[in-house]
């Protein structure tokens, strides 16, 4: 089966409904499935009057989640009490949007054979059913990462297998403003984003290199435990990074290893180590006209986009007079990164007011650099 790429997920998405029909989405762990299929239905929403949502995890549930049959006292009879979290055509005939059931694959097969009453726009009961409007998005591991075949009957479904790569990830890592270290050290080694294959099939030996015995067996043992370099947990590794920054607490490289496996956490743990030396944004408020710039331009980009990411509103002055002092690019970047962070959360940083911003604004030199990087 050819497979898609994660980033055109949303346009098939839209076109699947747009036809009406049902779409399960398979892959390996860990590449980002879910988060895109709720992305797709936030941007649906915008463009569709009444467009909903309605996450449901089939990996934890049961038949009674679908519909529960409990006893009536008064008549003696079984009544039947749909879930009130599905959209129920009874209820709202002209409900529209997705139905979102993730690890549909992994759930029990009891279960499963319920919900494809559902999902098929059965009637269950007299009492739910798909409204028309609504579409089913399912996602799943493939059958190949579980440690059991499960097999159910999914013919109302269309099937897309689903991949990402390097170059998609560091795009996601760069609009979600992760960690700037961790966003440098993995656009270094693009092959340490994703060590799925070498972690669990053992035919495919690490790229460029034999591992000794040693790392081997220890690969397996966090494989069993689940451990392996992937977005989520490097997105995971991103928000330790920003939580101990905040807290003034220095970031216990264990919780690295834990997160991605001890072969690759140590190559990160030792990369971020070198950016020890560059003043922090405490260093460069302080003495923003004389504080040292970097002659190495990931240094300096690690530098440029830590304080982009990291001053407050208030801090504006001492930042715009050490941004000045940079070449061309390096000051675009900065108000780039600036902007854009208060474009996502102007309650927790607003450029656009400060006086700096305006000046930034002014000065043909800027609207220069801007242009030319669109």
């Amino acid at each position: 089966m050819s497979a898609v790429h994660i980033k055109q997920l949303p346009r098939e998405i839209a076109l699947s409904y747009a036809a009406g029909t049902n779409l399960i989405l398979t892959s390996k762990p860990g590449i980002g499935k879910s988060q895109t299929v709720f992305g797709a239905a936030q941007t649906m929403a915008e463009r569709v009057e009444g467009f909903g949502y309605w996450p449901f995890d089939i990996g934890t549930a049961n038949p009674n989640d679908v519909c529960a049959y409990m006893p009536d006292l008064a008549t003696g009879k079984l009544a039947v009490y749909p879930n009130s979290v599905l959209p129920n055509a009874y209820d709202t005939p002209d409900a529209k949007g997705i139905v979102f059931e993730d690890e549909v694959m992994n759930g029990d097969p009891s279960t499963v054979k319920v919900f494809q009453k559902y999902n098929n726009g059965e009637d269950i009961s007299g009492k739910l059913r798909k409204p028309n409007g609504v579409i089913v998005i399912a996602a799943s591991n493939r059958m190949m990462d579980k440690a059991g075949a499960m097999q159910q009957s999914r013919a109302r479904f269309e099937q897309l297998d689903v991949y990402s790569d390097a170059g998609h990830n560091l795009s996601f890592a760069d609009n979600a403003s992760w960690w700037p270290v961790l966003r440098k050290f993995l656009e270094k080694f693009p092959d340490l984003i994703d060590n799925y294959e070498n972690i669990f099939d053992p035919a495919n030996a690490a790229r460029g290199r034999d591992p000794s015995k040693d790392e081997m067996l220890e690969q397996a043992e966090e494989g069993k435990r689940g451990i392996w370099a992937n977005m989520r947990s490097w997105e995971r590794i991103s928000k330790l990074e920003y939580a101990a920054n905040s807290l003034a607490i220095p970031m216990n490289p264990f919780r690295v290893l834990s997160n991605v496996g001890k072969a690759v956490g140590q190559q990160y743990v030792t990369y971020r180590a070198m950016y020890d030396k560059i003043a922090s944004v405490e260093e460069i408020l302080k003495d923003p006209k004389g504080v040292t710039i970097p002659s190495k331009i990931d240094e300096l980009f690690v530098m440029v986009c830590m304080l982009s990411q990291l001053i407050k509103s208030t801090d504006m002055k001492p930042a715009s007079q050490f941004i000045d002092r940079l070449q061309g690019d390096m000051r675009a970047l900065a108000i780039r990164r600036m902007v854009k962070r208060s474009q996502k959360n102007r309650a927790e940083f607003d450029i656009g007011g400060t006086k700096e911003y305006q000046a930034w604004m002014k000065d043909p030199a800027i609207q220069d650099l801007f242009m030319a990087a669109r």
